[in-house]
C-alpha cells in the first residue's frame, strides 16, 4: 500500500518534535516526559460564548446527534486517552456519564472550584438527566475522569442499587504561583450505602515514594462485586524513583475495604527497559478488564529488559481480587514475523504505544487486545509505508496477531489555540492528536460480538481553504511556523467480529463528511451492535458565537474545519450522543484472511528453556500440539482445543526435555504438520 505524501506530511513536520515522541522503531525506542503538572487557565468571561442552548444536531450518514451540555473549559476527554467516563450497565439498561465542571464565581468570572456530576440516560445515551453531583471542592478542579459500574450478583434492576466507582486528577490552586497543580486523586465510592470520597494521594507497598496517577478501571458484576484499577505511577519529586513503576488497586463493594493498593511485586518495573532517566519512562500504560468470574487481566505494550529491540503485548493475571499477579506472558516475537512475512513487509514497528486504549475480556482466559503496528522505508525510518489496526488475541496462552484495517494516515491533528504572553493573542498550534486514532473496543453484553472503533483521515476529502493560515509547531522545545492551506477530514470507522469467528468485517465509515471528526468514545460494554451508545465532542459552528464573545472575530475568520478541529480552554466545545445501528449503515463483506496450515517457526532452535512455537492455519478446527521423539512417542503435550483461523504462537517450556532431537506435531481435526526442534543443554 502506497501512501501519498500529504497523508504524511507530520511525519517530517514531527521528525524532531512531537511525533518523533510517538514512533517506536525496532532500532530506536521511544520515551515520554512525566506529564505536566501544572495547568494554568485563563479567567473566564462572564460573556457566553454561544448564544443558546443547542436542540438536536443534524444528523451525519449513520449518526443522529443529541447535544448534551457545553464543555465548560479544557477538553472533556480529547487530550487524555486513559479515560473512560461513558459506561453502559447491562443489568439496568442504563448508561452513565461522569461530567466534570469549574465552579465560577459570577461577579469576577474567576474559577473557585471544581465539581463532578454523574449523570445517567434511560434511553441508551440519547437524552441525559442533568445529573447528581458527587463531589465539590474548593479550589480544586478535576480533570481526566473515569467511571465503572458494577452490578451486585447481577441481579439488579434499579440504577440506585448499582455500585460504582468515579476517578479523577485532583488540580489544587497554587496562590503563589496562580496555577492550579496536580495533587493526587479523587476516589469516589458507591457501595450499599450512599457514596463516600477517598483521597488516593499515596501509594502504599511501593518500591519508592509514588503518588497515584491516571489508570485504566475495570468492574466486576456478580456475587463479589469489586472496582479495580492498574495504573503508570507518578514519583514524587525528586525521590529518584522511576517513572513508569507500575501500581494497582481493588475495591471490594461488599467489604467497603481495599484487598490491594500497591505496586504488585510481579509488575517489578526493573524487568522492564530502563529509560535514559528516572523522570522518563518506555512504559505504555496499563489496560485492565475482567472476565465473568471475576478474573482481572492487566496488559502492557512494553521493551522488556532482556530483549530491548522490541515492544510486545503481555498480560499479567490475576484470580483473587489483585492480590496475587501472574508474571507477564508475553506475545512471541514470532508473531510479528509472521504477519510480516504475510503482507510482504520487510520490518515491523508499533506505532504509537502510548495511545492505546482498547482491550476487551471475550471470556475465561480469553481476550483482545488493539493496536497498531507499522512499516518503514528500509532507507529513511521517516518514512511509513504502512499502518496497520492489529488484534492480539490471548486464548490461554495461544497468541494469535491478526489485521483489522489499514489505516490511511498518520494520527490526525489537532489545532490547539493557546494564550500567549505578554499579548493577548489567540494562535493556532499544530500537534499530533494525543487520543491517537481514539481507538476503542467493545463487547456487546451478550459477550457475542467484538466492536472496534476509531478515527482515521480521509485522503478522498482533502479540504482546502484560502488564504493560507500560519499555524505553529513545537520543534524541540521551541515554536515555529508553516502555512497552511488545506486538512484531511477525519471520519469514524467501526468493524465488528464474532468472538467465535475471526472474520473482520469490511471497515464502514459511519460519518463520511468534510468535518473534522474528534474525541469520540463508546462503551466498553454496549447492548447490541444495532444500539451502540456514541459519544463525541464537537466544536461550536460560527453561527452559534455570541457577538460579545471576545474571540468572536477570530472564530468568524476561520476556515470551517479548521474551525471545527479546535480543542482547547477557550473555543466552546458541546458533548453530543448518537445511538449507531451498525448492521445497518452499509452492506460489507467480511475481509480474507489467507493462512496456511503449518507450523511456520520455531524460534530459537536449538532451544534451552523456551521456545516460541508460531503456526497458521486456513480454517477454525480442533487442534492438537504435541512434542514427540525420534522414535515416535510423545514426549510433551503441549495444547489441546478449538482455535479460529489465523496466525497463531504460543511459548513451549523445553526445560523439561533432554538435550536431543524431537518434533512439534500441529494436528488440526486429524490432520498433520510437523518442525524438527533441538534442545541443548
Amino acid at each position: 500500500m502506497n501512501l501519498s505524501l500529504h497523508l504524511w506530511v507530520c511525519i517530517a513536520l514531527f521528525s524532531v518534535g512531537t511525533m518523533s515522541a510517538q514512533v517506536l522503531t525496532n532500532k530506536n525506542v521511544d520515551y515520554r516526559l512525566m506529564p505536566e503538572t501544572a495547568i494554568s487557565f485563563p479567567t473566564l468571561q462572564t460573556t457566553t460564548p454561544f448564544l443558546s442552548d443547542k436542540g438536536n444536531v443534524p444528523s451525519v450518514q449513520a449518526l443522529n446527534y443529541r447535544f448534551q451540555f457545553w464543555t465548560s473549559f479544557g477538553g472533556f476527554f480529547e487530550f487524555f486517552n486513559d479515560q473512560s467516563p461513558f459506561v453502559y450497565e447491562p443489568g439496568t439498561d442504563k448508561v452513565f456519564l461522569l461530567k466534570p465542571e469549574p465552579i465560577i464565581e459570577q461577579a469576577s468570572g474567576n474559577i473557585t472550584g471544581g465539581r463532578l456530576t454523574l449523570m445517567m440516560s434511560g434511553n441508551r445515551g440519547l437524552n441525559f438527566s442533568p445529573g447528581t453531583e458527587i463531589a465539590n471542592r474548593d479550589a480544586t478542579l478535576f480533570l481526566i475522569q473515569s467511571l465503572t459500574v458494577s452490578n451486585p450478583g447481577n441481579q439488579v434492576t434499579d440504577p440506585s442499587e448499582l455500585n460504582w466507582f468515579a476517578f479523577a486528577s485532583k488540580y489544587v490552586f497554587n496562590a503563589s504561583n496562580q496555577n492550579f497543580e496536580q495533587s493526587g486523586q479523587l476516589a469516589v465510592f458507591k457501595g450499599s450505602g450512599a457514596p463516600f470520597q477517598y483521597d488516593m494521594d499515596n501509594v502504599e507497598g511501593a518500591p519508592g515514594n509514588f503518588l497515584w496517577t491516571t489508570g485504566d478501571l475495570a468492574g466486576f458484576s456478580g456475587d463479589n462485586p469489586t472496582a479495580y484499577m492498574a495504573g503508570l505511577l507518578d514519583p514524587v519529586k525528586n525521590s529518584g524513583s522511576q517513572y513508569g513503576t507500575y501500581g494497582a488497586w481493588s475495591f471490594d463493594y461488599l467489604l467497603e475495604s481495599f484487598p490491594i493498593e500497591a505496586s504488585p511485586t510481579a509488575w517489578d518495573v526493573s524487568q522492564f527497559s530502563a529509560a535514559p532517566s528516572a523522570e522518563q519512562t518506555y512504559n505504555s500504560k496499563p489496560q485492565i478488564a475482567v472476565d465473568s468470574e471475576g478474573s482481572a487481566y492487566v496488559v502492557v505494550n512494553n521493551i522488556f529488559a532482556d530483549d530491548p529491540n522490541i515492544r510486545v503485548p503481555a498480560v499479567s493475571i490475576s484470580d483473587n481480587q489483585g492480590i496475587d499477579w501472574t508474571a507477564f506472558n508475553r506475545m512471541p516475537v514470532a508473531a510479528y514475523n509472521d504477519y510480516s512475512s504475510q503482507y510482504g513487509w520487510d520490518n515491523i514497528s508499533v506505532f504509537g504505544p502510548y495511545q492505546q486504549n482498547a482491550f476487551v475480556v471475550t471470556g475465561t482466559g480469553k481476550f483482545s487486545y488493539f493496536f497498531r503496528v507499522y512499516q518503514t522505508d528500509p532507507n529513511d525510518q521517516n518514512i511509513i509505508l504502512n499502518l496497520d489496526l492489529v488484534e492480539a488475541s490471548f486464548d490461554n496462552g495461544i497468541w494469535t496477531l491478526v489485521r483489522v484495517a489499514e489505516l490511511k494516515g498518520t494520527t490526525p491533528p489537532v489545532f490547539r489555540r493557546a494564550l500567549t504572553s505578554p499579548t493577548n493573542v489567540w494562535w493556532p498550534e499544530y500537534m499530533v492528536n494525543p487520543m491517537g486514532h481514539e481507538i476503542d473496543a467493545s463487547i456487546t453484553a451478550d459477550g457475542q460480538n467484538i466492536l472496534l472503533k476509531w478515527v482515521d483521515v480521509n485522503p478522498d476529502r482533502v479540504v482546502k481553504f484560502t488564504p493560507p493560515m500560519t499555524v505553529y509547531y513545537n520543534q524541540d522545545g521551541s515554536y515555529v511556523t508553516f502555512e497552511l492551506d488545506s486538512l484531511d477530514a477525519t471520519d469514524v470507522y467501526v468493524s465488528y467480529r464474532s468472538v467465535t469467528s475471526a472474520n473482520w468485517k469490511t471497515p464502514i465509515n459511519i460519518t463520511n463528511d468534510d468535518n473534522y471528526d474528534h474525541g469520540t468514545k463508546i462503551p466498553s460494554v454496549i447492548p447490541d451492535l444495532e444500539n451502540v451508545p456514541f459519544l463525541t465532542n464537537k466544536t461550536i459552528l460560527k453561527t452559534e458565537v455570541n457577538p460579545q464573545y471576545s474571540w468572536y472575530s477570530v472564530i468568524q475568520s476561520m476556515p470551517d474545519i479548521l474551525l471545527s478541529a479546535s480543542v482547547d480552554r477557550i473555543t466552546p466545545n458541546g458533548i453530543n450522543t448518537a445511538i449507531l445501528d451498525v448492521l445497518n449503515v452499509n452492506s460489507v463483506e467480511p475481509e480474507d484472511i489467507n493462512a496456511e496450515f503449518r507450523i511456520s517457526d520455531v524460534r530459537p532452535n536449538p532451544a534451552s528453556e523456551n521456545a516460541e512455537v508460531s503456526f497458521s492455519m486456513d480454517k477454525p478446527g480442533n487442534v492438537s500440539i504435541d512434542i514427540f521423539s525420534v522414535t515416535g512417542n510423545v514426549v510433551k503435550k503441549v495444547y489441546n482445543g478449538w482455535l479460529n483461523l489465523g496466525l497463531h504462537s504460543m511459548n513451549v517450556l523445553t526445560a523439561d526435555l533432554a538435550s536431543g532431537s524431537y518434533y512439534i506435531v500441529l494436528n488440526v481435526d486429524g490432520a498433520q504438520n510437523a518442525h524438527q526442534l533441538s534442545v541443548l543443554k
